[in-house]
């Protein structure tokens, strides 16, 4: 078990790239069911956090390490030694269902897995997960719960996750403008030091947007100059967003505009 050093590595700083190249330099694809199956088992031993942690990095490695196949024979196998794994771990079964509940939340399974006629020939503890499982899917608003089944989240949840929903926040602020609406939804998400991703994903949004801004908005480049100068010289925006900034645009309007009233300052990167 190579992995299980990498796998408690990471339960320790959190990394789940670090620990995606650390695994990738020794695990081949006929055994790579048995990187999730070891850290689903780890993690039985662990606390919610690092329960929380595994399922973060099993959603991270799918497509990388294993795929939904390879997850899924993880988890048969882990249910053939759940008869074991509960005279360690009593409440095995009751966690394992979280396990494979959470990663067809996460896409990671197919919710067919939880509905296979084979599962009648499982073990009672298996049947058990699999059953608690099916209920925890068809609860209301159950893919919703189950990104809080451990009762952590926040910081770490899935950097994919984080990022989408931002998006969609953002989305749906530029539909119905309702800041406070926003605020909430940011705030609700617990992650004050991904914020960065919001003002990130928030330029380029507006960038993207540019051209059918403007033609409701004329001097909607010149604004948006004066904006990016000003949030540049108090967050530090960085280089990615600068160099996507429409400076043939900005040239054209400084032209256009040579005998108006407007003063801006034309900024140089």
């Amino acid at each position: 078990r190579k992995s299980e050093p990498v796998i408690l590595e990471y339960f320790e700083h959190g990394d789940t790239n670090a620990a995606a190249e650390d695994l990738l330099e020794f695990v081949t694809a006929k055994r790579s069911h048995l990187v999730c199956e070891t850290i689903v088992e780890i993690a039985l031993d662990h606390k919610p956090s690092h329960c929380e942690m595994a399922s973060v990095l099993i959603s991270d490695l799918y497509g990388r390490i294993f795929s939904a196949k390879d997850i899924a024979y993880a988890f048969e196998r882990l249910m053939e030694k759940l008869p074991d794994l509960v005279l360690d771990t009593p409440d095995a079964a009751v966690l394992l269902s979280n396990f494979i509940a959470r990663c067809v939340a996460d896409d990671c399974l197919p919710p067919r897995f939880v509905h296979t006629p084979s599962h009648k020939e499982l073990n009672s503890h298996a049947r058990q997960a699999i059953q608690r499982a099916e209920t925890l899917l068809s609860m209301k608003q159950g893919l919703v719960r189950l990104d809080n089944i451990w009762g952590v989240g926040g910081g770490i949840r899935p950097v994919k996750w984080l990022i989408r929903q931002i998006q969609l926040l953002l989305k749906e602020y530029l539909t119905s403008g309702d800041l406070a609406e926003a605020m909430r939804c940011v705030r609700e998400l617990e992650v004050p030091h991904f914020h960065h991703e919001l003002v990130y994903e928030g330029f380029l949004r507006v960038l993207e947007d540019m051209s059918d801004i403007v033609l409701d908005v004329p001097l909607a480049y010149i604004m948006l100059d004066r904006f990016v100068e000003r949030c540049q010289m108090k967050f530090r925006l960085g280089d990615e967003v600068l160099k996507r900034m429409p400076t043939r645009y900005r040239l054209f309007l400084v032209k256009k505009q040579t005998n108006s009233k407007i003063n801006f300052t034309l900024m140089s990167y």
